[in-house]
């Protein structure tokens, strides 16, 4: 699985992948989503860059053992840590610890802890708007202008 794929997010490909029986290959990068402290090198997927994917390639196509292993340690890491019940059982131990903490702190009190510069969405916690949250308030017309997709409006000189 490489970076800039054309469809989905990064990590929706790479967890399909998981699960259809792909041999993964994962480019060695920054980001990271909650599953990966569990998967493991050289059982579930293969780290690859610009330096080794030639030779990675070279050899898995000479090795249909290792290739063997590899489909079947995505496909159960994808049945031990991305299947529906336990990401069921992942988003219910997130509310219940959520719960837990509304439950025992106050709500007012966390709103004093919120600093400055705090960048929301939510405009009800009184922090100001980053630019990234600010291009959600933007009308459909300034929001292609903003992206790029059309552009920017020129005003001619005045005769």
């Amino acid at each position: 699985h490489m970076p800039g794929s054309a469809t989905g997010s990064y990590s929706r490909n790479l967890q399909h992948l998981f699960f259809h029986g792909a041999i993964v290959l994962i480019w060695r990068h920054a980001a990271v989503e909650w599953y990966y402290r569990y998967l493991e090198p050289g059982r579930h997927y293969l780290p690859v860059d610009e330096t080794s994917l030639f030779r990675t390639l070279q050899r898995l196509d000479e090795n249909p053992d290792l290739q063997h292993a590899l489909r079947r340690g995505a496909r159960d890491f994808a049945d031990e840590f991305l299947a529906g019940r336990h990401l069921v059982d992942r988003w219910r131990a997130i509310f219940d610890a959520l719960d837990r903490r509304q439950n025992t702190t106050d709500f007012f009190t966390l709103l004093d802890k919120i600093p400055e510069d705090a960048c929301s969405c939510e405009r009800v916690l009184g922090a100001p708007l980053c630019l990234k949250c600010e291009i959600t308030t933007l009308k459909h017309s300034r929001l292609t202008r903003f992206v790029g997709i059309t552009p920017p409006t020129t005003t001619r000189p005045s005769r």
